[in-house]
């Protein structure tokens, strides 16, 4: 008896699991019906939606970007070798020109971005602007306020999706300082007020991006302005150029320095002795003085000094502008700036259909959830006539 029980449960579990797929499928079908049933609400909810999001569309301010892509190269040892085996056909030892300084990964480029120094000379520099019949600095654009006047958009905008953020910004009430004291690698900056909102434009409008698999940088820049967006570009990429240049020969110019210095000093100690044994034998050609000849052998013997260094100095300043030549990057553009012509943004047809999408899942929700209090017994007037 107890097997017989036993099997009967088994039978009747199997039975329950054959059944489930078959209630879901009711569900799901239910579920469908119920959206069926209300489907005028559903309508109603995505056509809101949709006027919505062509409002959005045809309101949003349009954005031009412009871009480069650039390549860092670096001069080929061989051609230093080549000059260094030249050199030695004329008796010239320039030594091994093969050790290069160390190179900077193209991965660090973007981080120039975070570089005050780097932001303020982007913010200082003078653009053309369309509002405006003259070329005015970053910082002094961004901070007149009759330029820079939201429309009636920019308001609602600013108090509906931007009021989290004035919100923090007034709790915080750090940004409102007029001047903010910034230490970056050792030295203290201090930022205005109105230079740190420009550099708050940049970081927002400004990408750099690098491509690991191909080894080029691409610097795109955003904004409402197509001629604007090209020569700010354009300075990024000049800014970058330089930056890089110069971290990349520092150690090595600064030996050409030192030794171009050294040079010039052996230079003028040589012409000086130069002159002054000249001038001697001029003077003593007849003379056969054993004390005047040992005065000759000493000036001799300092001039053959003077020379000798004066020839390795000349050497070595030689092979240091080699070496600062062979360590300066060259940067190939792939993608040269160009004014663009056709905004990127907004995406109206891509926005329309986010709106009506999200319209049609609000307003499946609001069934479900009017469903839900209807159930609980939550009574609304507008709840009295739905079923």
């Amino acid at each position: 008896m107890e097997n017989n029980m036993t099997e009967s449960q088994l039978n009747g579990n199997n039975r329950n699991m054959a059944a489930m797929p078959e209630e879901e499928e009711i569900d799901l079908w239910e579920l469908a019906m119920r959206f069926w049933a209300k489907r005028m609400f559903v309508i109603k909810v995505t056509a809101v939606f949709f006027v919505l999001g062509l409002l959005v569309a045809f309101t949003s301010t349009k954005k031009y970007t412009a871009g480069v892509d650039i390549v860092p190269q670096v001069t080929s040892k061989g051609g230093a070798s080549s000059v260094a085996s030249l050199a030695s056909m004329f008796g010239v030892n320039l030594g091994d020109l093969s050790a290069t300084g160390e190179s900077l990964s193209p991965k660090l480029y973007p981080k120039l971005l975070e570089n005050v120094a780097f932001q303020k000379e982007i913010i200082y520099t003078e653009f053309s602007f369309s509002e405006v019949p003259e070329k005015m600095t970053l910082v002094d654009y961004l901070n007149d306020e009759e330029l820079n006047r939201p429309g009636i958009l920019g308001y609602v905008r600013k108090y509906t999706i931007g009021l989290p953020s004035v919100i923090i910004k007034a709790i915080r009430g750090e940004d409102e300082k007029e001047v903010k004291d910034v230490v970056q690698d050792g030295k203290v900056y201090r930022l205005t007020k109105e230079e740190r909102k420009a550099i708050a434009f940049i970081k927002e409008h400004i990408q750099m991006t690098v491509n690991d698999k191909d080894g080029y940088i691409s610097i795109n820049v955003e904004t409402e302005q197509p001629q604007f967006s090209a020569d700010l570009a354009y300075r990024i990429q000049e800014l970058i150029q330089k930056y890089i240049t110069d971290l990349r020969i520092e150690k090595v110019k600064s030996n050409y320095d030192f030794v171009t210095a050294r040079y010039y000093e052996a230079k003028e100690e040589y012409e000086k002795v130069q002159r002054k044994y000249a001038e001697f034998t001029d003077a003593n050609r007849n003379l056969s003085s054993a004390v005047m000849q040992a005065e000759g052998i000493k000036l001799k013997n300092d001039y053959d000094l003077a020379s000798a260094i004066y020839n390795e100095m000349a050497k070595q300043r030689l092979q240091s502008g080699i070496k600062v030549k062979e360590d300066t990057p060259v940067f190939s553009v792939l993608k040269p700036v160009v004014v663009p012509t056709v905004p990127s943004k907004p995406n109206r047809m891509m926005t329309v259909v986010v709106f009506i999408f999200l319209g049609g899942i609000l307003g499946c929700g609001g069934v479900l959830g009017a469903d839900f209090l209807k159930n609980k017994g939550i009574d609304f007037k507008w709840l009295q006539n739905w079923n």
